[in-house]
């Protein structure tokens, strides 16, 4: 069940850091690593047969399923960008239209209007549903930094600590908006997660050796 909250600013992001924020997402909640995404207009289709694990749900869709993500740029007309990610949601539909889709599974910066976006069983991860799944998981925040200036931040601590706090949080929420992951970063998570590595872990509950492990490894990536 996904918990209730004010949605993060997905309208921010971009095109590019939104489809890398919904692909770390389903990698992560639903065990897709495809490289087989095909480019459709404002955003990325995937087929997949056997159907997927709906993230932050214990049920799965059954199969043939299809995977869009949709990032359209609407500023503040909410019913033009609800009528566009329709157009698109139907044109892909209809071009995918030998594959007999059972279920499609929509992941989109446009917040749901009411209206039926195809004629599959669909279930939609808009604002509201992505903001909740990007809360619940710090290993996602990790993938995808950026998130932290959109809004992940200020879940982070509580507004008590942040009021007594002298660092420049509007500054590192600017930073983190724009910030773009590189090969080099994700190689040092990766190091991160082989040892078993997770934010707020002490050298103490970790044990030393292995964070020292840890820090000469990602060191190494650096040099």
């Amino acid at each position: 069940m996904l918990e209730d909250r004010l949605p993060y600013r997905f309208d921010q992001l971009g095109w590019l850091q939104f489809e890398r924020l919904c692909l770390e997402l389903l990698n992560l909640f639903s065990g897709l690593a495809s490289a087989e995404w095909h480019t459709v207009p404002t955003g990325r289709f995937l087929l997949q047969p056997e159907g997927v694990p709906v993230p932050g749900e214990e049920r799965k869709l059954a199969g043939p399923t299809g995977i869009l993500v949709v990032w359209i740029n609407h500023g503040h007309d909410a019913p033009k960008a609800a009528s566009t990610l329709q157009g698109v949601v139907q044109d892909t539909l209809n071009e995918w239209a030998q594959a007999s889709l059972s279920s499609l599974l929509l992941l989109t910066n446009v917040s749901p209007d009411g209206a039926e976006v195809a004629d599959v069983h669909t279930v939609r991860l808009g604002p509201q549903e992505l903001s909740s799944l990007v809360a619940s998981s710090w290993a996602l925040r990790l993938r995808v930094p950026s998130v932290l200036g959109i809004g992940a931040l200020e879940d982070l601590a509580a507004p008590e600590t942040v009021g007594h706090s002298t660092a420049d949080l509007e500054a590192a929420r600017q930073l983190a908006r724009v910030f773009v992951p590189t090969n080099a970063y994700a190689a040092a998570l990766d190091v991160l997660q082989r040892h078993r590595f997770r934010p707020g872990c002490s050298d103490r509950r970790l044990g030393a050796p292995r964070m020292q492990q840890s820090r000469r490894a990602v060191g190494s990536l650096c040099s």
